[in-house]
């Protein structure tokens, strides 16, 4: 079964806290979740190819970590991701 999710959210990178539009799906049967992140903060892909630990929160609190999945080009502000662990929903 799989759900999907599209709310706004922050992406924690290294402890910088910046604002997006999360867009996932959660795939519970294959135990798996991903999607994609959009900022306006400049460089926000890059950002998140290049840290050492990000995560997702969503405004009710919870947090999960995730991986880029695919480049992070300067100046791009989209960026998909891997969940790792349990979702954050």
């Amino acid at each position: 079964m799989t759900s999907d999710y599209d709310s706004e959210a922050h992406v924690v990178i290294d402890g910088e806290e910046i604002p997006v539009h999360a867009t996932f799906t959660v795939d519970t049967i294959n135990r798996r979740w991903g999607g994609t992140v959009d900022s306006e903060h400049p460089g926000f892909a890059f950002k998140l190819v290049n840290g050492q630990r990000a995560s997702l929160r969503m405004p009710d609190g919870k947090t999960a970590s995730i991986t880029p999945a695919g480049g992070g080009q300067l100046g791009t502000t989209r960026a998909r991701f891997h969940g790792s662990g349990m979702p954050p929903v």
